[in-house]
């Protein structure tokens, strides 16, 4: 009889042993449920990955929105930045609409964005975001607020610690311009365009500075650097006007008719906000266009008209006080000036200025009081000592001139031409004429520049001094050429051609008195903004 076979305890290939077989229902479901899992997966995956190229995208068209670096391109980009939704958490964003609120709000006058930037700085400060474009922005924040002396501190610390950035070196140049340190505001900005060629408001900072330094030209070929950029900068187009107006180019109604369809572009941007700066830069133009022309009146108004809009626009409030000083206004053209330099107190361009407008209208010492004020706000600054001892030594302080120049001398060094060329002045107020011959060669061989009409001004005052006319006309007549050529302030040529008139009458003889009286009406023409 055949032995009982024992039961396998092997499973079935591809089964184990005690589990229930499936059946074709059973099965087809395990494999839905897998795949719906694969495909939430997907989806997931799908959906997150579209996220991050949505907000990719719109930071590179932010980014390039920016490189417009006009209030029209600022805003935009401040959109797109926005609308990636929950900006706290992306650090690209965090940096960039730092710099560009602080931008809206420094160079294009809206106040709101500065709790805007102030809030992504102090974010980007928090997550320890050291990038060039949050650094910037904190310096445009304190620019704004009308710090230029802090921002340059903030700005130099960071500089000195090998920080040196396009946007860094262009707050530099803006925070030292702002202080009257226009050749120090040059340079800051010319380190800069080494950099980059594509920052459009290097050119106009660096345009800013020439024009601070009555160098039109150069000026203008800056501003036009940055229209090369941008052609539809409104702040860049109306900086060229602004040349023109002071250079006396150009005629006043073609000028006019530009400022106007300025104003009109600018007031589409913004969606019914334009920007308040830039509409408040181009009024001011406008104004400095009547002032070139000799409408001080309609200057006046153009001026009220800025400030309204933009009540940073101090520009304004000294053109207010040129204005009523060409009138003969002397009392109302120093309370605008005081106004001027009480929202720019460390401004040497506006003290300096204010103390050769005065000058003229016999109130030597009231003008000194303006650079007097300007470095006891900054005693520092080396570069308000120069003008400071130039302004004592005219207005008969002779011992204080020698103590500033002594101090320009200490703080710009013995190869500054201004400072040099104070130590002169001062020597020519004490009338040791010989010693300040000697110094203003001096002067003259550091800067480099035969051409340098003040100096030649000066010999021609010591020339008068010492009763040799022939000569004084000579240096009378090259100096008021070389302004002339580099279209330097009207009221300077025309104390120029009457110097020159009298240096020629002095010679006597009837020829000579009468070319004497050409040169004095020649000198009410330039005046009167005919010349």
């Amino acid at each position: 009889m055949a032995k009982k076979q024992a039961p396998s305890t092997d499973a079935p290939q591809g089964y184990q042993r005690n589990v229930k077989r499936e059946g074709p229902v059973s099965a087809i479901l395990q494999i839905l449920i897998v795949l719906g899992a694969v495909g939430t997966g997907l989806w997931f995956y799908k959906q997150h990955a579209d996220e991050r190229k949505r907000i990719a995208d719109l930071v590179t068209e932010a980014r390039t929105a920016q490189q417009g670096d006009d209030a029209a391109a600022l805003l935009d980009a401040k959109a797109k930045y926005e609308a990636i939704g929950k900006v706290e958490e992306d650090d690209r964003a965090v940096v960039n609409l730092a710099e560009v609120a602080s931008q809206l709000y420094y160079a294009y006058g809206y106040k709101a964005e500065r709790e805007v930037a102030q809030t992504y700085v102090d974010l980007a400060k928090t997550r320890g975001l050291a990038k060039e474009a949050n650094y910037a922005a904190e310096a445009y924040i304190m620019l704004g607020d009308g710090q230029p002396d802090a921002a340059e501190a903030l700005l130099m610390n960071w500089i000195n610690q090998g920080i040196r950035k396009p946007k860094l070196l262009h707050a530099l140049s803006e925070a030292k311009l702002a202080q009257g340190k226009a050749r120090e505001a040059q340079t800051a900005a010319e380190e800069a365009m080494k950099l980059t060629n594509t920052l459009v408001r290097l050119p106009i900072a660096h345009g800013d500075a020439l024009l601070a330094q009555g160098n039109f030209a150069s000026a203008s070929n800056a501003f036009n650097k940055a229209i090369t950029l941008n052609p539809s900068h409104h702040r860049a187009r109306t900086a060229i006007l602004l040349v023109q107006a002071k250079s006396r180019a150009g005629t006043p109604k073609l000028l006019h008719k530009e400022a106007k369809k300025l104003l009109a572009e600018a007031k589409d941007i913004g969606d019914g906000n334009p920007p308040p700066r830039t509409m408040a830069f181009i009024e001011f133009t406008d104004g400095e266009i009547y002032f070139s022309e000799g409408d001080l009146k309609k200057a006046i108004e153009q001026a009220d008209k800025a400030i309204a809009i933009d009540d940073r626009m101090h520009q304004a409030t000294f053109l207010r006080g040129r204005a009523l000083a060409a009138m003969g206004k002397t009392k109302e053209a120093k309370a605008e000036f005081e106004k001027a330099l009480a929202a720019a107190p460390t401004s040497i361009v506006y003290a300096e200025a204010a103390y050769d407008l005065l000058a003229r209208e016999g109130k030597a010492k009231d003008g000194v009081v303006f650079l007097e004020k300007v470095q006891a706000a900054n005693p520092d600054n080396g570069h308000v000592y120069p003008p400071l001892a130039n302004a004592q030594a005219t207005a008969g302080k002779v011992e204080e001139a020698k103590k500033n120049a002594d101090i320009a001398i200490e703080k710009l060094g013995n190869a500054s031409p201004e400072a040099i060329f104070a130590v002169a002045r001062a020597l020519e107020a004490e009338k040791k004429y010989d010693d300040a011959r000697k110094k203003y060669g001096e002067a003259v061989a550091e800067r480099g520049d035969q051409n340098w009409p003040d100096a030649f001004y000066r010999m021609g005052e010591i020339s008068m001094a010492e009763k040799d006319y022939d000569n004084a006309a000579q240096y009378f007549a090259q100096a008021v050429k070389l302004w002339e050529k580099a279209k330097a302030d009207i009221f300077l040529i025309a104390d120029c051609y009457d110097r020159l008139a009298d240096a020629t009458e002095s010679k006597g003889g009837r020829a000579n008195k009468k070319g004497a009286a050409k040169l004095r009406d020649r000198a009410k023409k330039v005046r009167a903004g005919k010349g």
